[in-house]
C-alpha cells in the first residue's frame, strides 16, 4: 500500500512538473515593437512584412505580412523584395496565409505579440527582419538577432536601405525594438 502511495506521489508530481513546463513554454512570446512615421512629402505603402531566419540566413517563417502584400502585391518585385524572394509566399498553406496576414500597419505605435508555442517557433537563435515598402523600388529592412531560450532577451533593429534611401521619406519606422518574454 505504502509503495502504490509513492508511486502515485511520484507520478502527481511528475505530471504536475511536466504540465508546468509545457504551461511555461505555451507563454514564451516574441515582442515586436515600432512606430511608423508619418511622410508628408510622399504617401508611402506602408506594406510590411516580418519573419525569421535562423543565423545563416535561412528563412524560418513569416510572423506577419500586410493584406495587400500578403493577397498579390508579392508578385510587385519592389514591393518587399527580400521577404518575396525568401517566403515563397504563393506556396503557403491557408493556414500559413491566416495565421501570418493582417491589416496594413497606419502611422503610430505598433505592437505584436507572437506566441511562440502558437506559431511553432523552438529555442534557438534567430534573425528578426522587418521590411516596409515606402514607395517605387524603395524599401527598408530592419534587422536584429534575438535569442529565445531559458533567459528573456531583446534587440533594437538596425535599419538598410534597399536600394538607398529615399530622398523624401527614408526612416519609414523608428524605436523598432523586440523583446523575447519566457
Amino acid at each position: 500500500m505504502l509503495n502504490k502511495l509513492i508511486t502515485l506521489v511520484i507520478i502527481v508530481l511528475f505530471i504536475t512538473g511536466c504540465n508546468s513546463e509545457v504551461s511555461k513554454s505555451k507563454n514564451r512570446t516574441l515582442d515586436i515593437s515600432y512606430h511608423v512615421n508619418k511622410k508628408d512629402s510622399i504617401q508611402p505603402s506602408y506594406q510590411v512584412a516580418i519573419w525569421l531566419e535562423n543565423p545563416n540566413g535561412t528563412y524560418v517563417k513569416t510572423l506577419f505580412v500586410s493584406e495587400y502584400l500578403s493577397y498579390g502585391g508579392f508578385f510587385i518585385p519592389t514591393i518587399c523584395p527580400d521577404w518575396t524572394v525568401k517566403a515563397c509566399w504563393d506556396k503557403v498553406t491557408k493556414e500559413e496565409f491566416d495565421a501570418a496576414t493582417g491589416a496594413t500597419p497606419l502611422v503610430g505605435d505598433r505592437n505584436f505579440e507572437f506566441n511562440c508555442f502558437e506559431k511553432q517557433i523552438p529555442v534557438g537563435k534567430y534573425k528578426y527582419m522587418i521590411e516596409v515598402h515606402i514607395i517605387e523600388d524603395f524599401n527598408e529592412l530592419y534587422t536584429g538577432e534575438i535569442e529565445i531560450a531559458d533567459e528573456e532577451d531583446e534587440s533594437e533593429a538596425r535599419v538598410t536601405y534597399l536600394p538607398e534611401k529615399q530622398p523624401k521619406a527614408y526612416d519609414i519606422l523608428s524605436q523598432v525594438k523586440i523583446k523575447y518574454n519566457k
